[in-house]
């Protein structure tokens, strides 16, 4: 039910889908679905944390893969240049404007947030002495935001979904060697 669901969401938005469409693309009845959720607000809200889920298990997957902070943040670029990004985005325009501001603040409220996966790399590059900071969330949103951001300009540069990996090797470092330990 949520894969069909999460296919029509992304291909023709929260507006454009019916129940009964969701229902006949996961072959079974309207009622059968109502079984499981009250709504299509209720059904959206799932696909969207199955959706975010997924997103925080591949970083986590990816993340794990790397031993240095350069080529983990380099794993966000990879992200924010695949197809699950565009669906994600999707999804998150129509939460946005199709769901209600309370429900919003209470699904956030039930999720990591996307940058605690970099926690781990950031608390292993603090020990061996590559950066600096006592605040590790604090530190993770700015370098997933500075990073995201810098891919979100790349996607515009290059709308073929090519990513420049020397530009972004270059960012990732001067984002790095920024936050190296003073020299005394």
């Amino acid at each position: 039910m949520l894969k069909a669901a999460h296919t029509l969401f992304v291909q023709m938005g929260y507006t454009d889908v019916s129940m009964q469409q969701i229902a006949d693309e996961a072959g079974i009845t309207k009622a059968t679905l109502y079984h499981h959720f009250r709504d299509k607000q209720e059904l959206y809200i799932e696909t969207m944390r199955l959706a975010i889920e997924q997103a925080h298990a591949y970083f986590r997957d990816a993340i794990t893969q790397h031993t240095g902070l350069h080529d983990t943040l380099m794993e966000i670029v990879t992200y924010h240049f695949g197809q699950h990004k565009t669906d994600m985005q999707r999804l998150s325009s129509d939460f946005r404007r199709h769901i209600d501001e309370d429900t919003q603040r209470e699904f956030w409220r039930t999720l990591d947030l996307p940058w605690s996966s970099l926690h781990p790399a950031l608390t292993v590059a603090i020990e061996r002495g590559e950066i600096a900071g006592d605040d590790i969330d604090q530190l993770a949103r700015y370098l997933f935001g500075a990073v995201s951001g810098i891919a979100m300009t790349q996607r515009f540069q290059h709308p073929d979904c090519m990513v420049d990996e020397a530009e972004m090797s270059m960012f990732i470092t001067m984002l790095i060697r920024s936050l190296a330990p003073p020299v005394s």
